[in-house]
């Protein structure tokens, strides 16, 4: 039997220090270890966790996955890892330093970023098989990285530091969060509205970008490491000594939730209003099936201590931590995936409103339907459960624009998993036809007793695609001496 030795990584009160001490312990007890940890073990619920080979003993601090199948993750001494078969395998992507990196994102299989210690900024856009320093304002230390597109992306750090790009990462600038205290994570719904988290129960919110920033009261003073936001309303932050609070208003209001658990919450992903998934100290993992409202154990099958935790989708999730260790978490779907059928993948030049269909489900009581502008549906233009139909109509999406859209269905016993992912893109916006200028006639001469007297200019449109009109007035055909200029009118 191969013995390996194992690491036990010990928390001093400071949560960014920790120190190594390696334990060589007798063969028998080696080999118990060794055995617990491999094991597949039931979990509340339907599904288990399962231990992964990393092929590491390095700190793992973060993880994402743009679907299922294919994920990173970053740790210290430059750490990449990668896999494209939901963590068969994991192979090492060099990262060109070693200094310890502590956040990724990806936005599809392809882009990402990645950010560490030293004000380290890392950008790959083939999926990891190089990347390439991007030059940021600020040398200290880089925890969190979130982009909501190929654009627009915001990094948090020690000292209250925000850093946002516009460009992909091309300039970097600082944003002024208003706050003290060390920041640890942050979270977009969109490229206006998002929350950064930290210490001393921190919790700040912008609507413009991050142009501003105000705080919320997070009702607690414990440190905040996690934030999760289903849409603009609905959000989880967790943290230290079990906390975790709940928002249903973006963080007007937060209320701390009854976990269970007095061991540090360091990693949380939600998998939709309902389902979601909290882990941290020595390997533990609560779960919730109603929102939060209750929270129920899970056996991870290991003692290290877990900094992130990642659900691509219902049934597959995976977790990283201490001493190079990966969990994966997989359940059954209680039915199949529903065929998509309409608009058709890679259909182009779709017309407002969309038309949305897919296989009917004799099994299914619902369908929820996610349309994104991203692969990996980061940002979620549309995100509707309790359909009670294989179909949906959608009347506002933005034209000449590329959307990916999938479906799952779901009923008492649980869900499907997603169906496959469907691209479609929008047509250019139809110009309108030229107005038909009916009072004043042409050539009309209005008699004017009075300037303050109202003359009426009336004209008609037959085309549905004018939002507004804009209105001038001159003295002169062509216009050189304008007298009326007024955008904007919606008559």
């Amino acid at each position: 039997m191969q013995i390996r030795a194992h690491v036990v990584q010990i928390l001093l009160c400071n949560y960014d220090l920790y120190c190594t001490l390696k334990l060589f312990v007798m063969k028998r007890f080696t080999a118990f270890l060794f055995v617990l940890m491999t094991l597949s073990l039931a979990v509340a619920g339907t599904g288990t966790w399962q231990d992964q080979s990393s092929g590491t003993l390095d700190l793992l601090r973060s993880l994402h996955f743009a679907d299922e199948n294919t994920g990173w993750i970053v740790g210290d001494m430059g750490t990449i890892l990668k896999t494209t078969n939901a963590g068969q395998t994991w192979s090492p992507q060099s990262s060109g330093y070693n200094t310890p990196l502590e956040g990724v994102h990806f936005i599809d299989d392809q882009r990402g970023w990645v950010v560490g210690q030293g004000g380290l900024i890392l950008h790959t856009q083939n999926g990891g098989s190089s990347w390439s320093l991007q030059e940021g304002p600020y040398s200290g230390h880089l925890r969190a990285v979130f982009f909501i597109d190929e654009s627009h992306g915001w990094v948090v750090g020690s000292s209250e530091h925000i850093l946002h790009t516009a460009d992909g990462g091309q300039s970097w600038n600082f944003q002024n969060s208003g706050s003290i205290n060390n920041l640890r994570a942050v979270a977009f719904t969109d490229n206006q509205r998002g929350w950064t988290v930290g210490d001393s129960g921190t919790i700040m919110h912008t609507s413009d970008g991050g142009e501003t920033w105000e705080e919320q009261d997070s009702d607690t003073s414990r440190i905040l490491t996690a934030v999760h936001f289903f849409d603009e309303n609905s959000g989880w932050v967790s943290g230290t000594m079990g906390t975790i609070v709940k928002t249903t208003d973006g963080g007007e209001n937060w209320t701390e939730l009854s976990t269970g658990t007095s061991a540090g919450m360091y990693a949380l992903s939600f998998t939709g209003l309902q389902n979601g998934w909290a882990a941290g100290d020595n390997g533990d993992i609560i779960f919730t099936n109603d929102g939060g409202d209750s929270w129920s154990g899970q056996d991870s099958g290991i003692f290290n201590w877990l900094w992130s935790l990642d659900f691509p989708d219902p049934h597959h999730g995976f977790a990283c931590g201490h001493a190079g260790v990966i969990i994966k978490y997989t359940s059954d779907p209680q039915m199949d995936a529903p065929e998509l059928f309409s608009p058709a993948d890679d259909e182009e030049d779709l017309t407002t409103p969309v038309h949305f269909s897919w296989e009917e489900l004799s099994e299914a009581d619902s369908y929820r339907i996610q349309v994104s502008n991203t692969y990996g549906f980061v940002t979620r233009l549309l995100d509707q459960q309790g359909i009670q139909e294989s179909y949906f109509e959608a009347e506002h999406l933005p034209s000449a624009t590329t959307f990916f859209w999938r479906v799952y269905a779901e009923n008492d016993a649980g869900t499907s998993s997603w169906s496959e992912v469907y691209s479609f893109s929008t047509a250019q916006p139809l110009l309108p036809d030229p107005v038909i200028l009916v009072a004043p006639e042409n050539e009309a001469v209005i008699e004017v007793e009075d300037e303050e007297e109202e003359i009426w200019l009336i004209w008609l449109t037959a085309s549905p695609e004018a939002t507004e009109y804009h209105l001038k007035i001159a003295n002169d055909s062509h216009f050189d001496d304008i007298v009326v200029d007024t955008q904007g009118l919606n008559d």
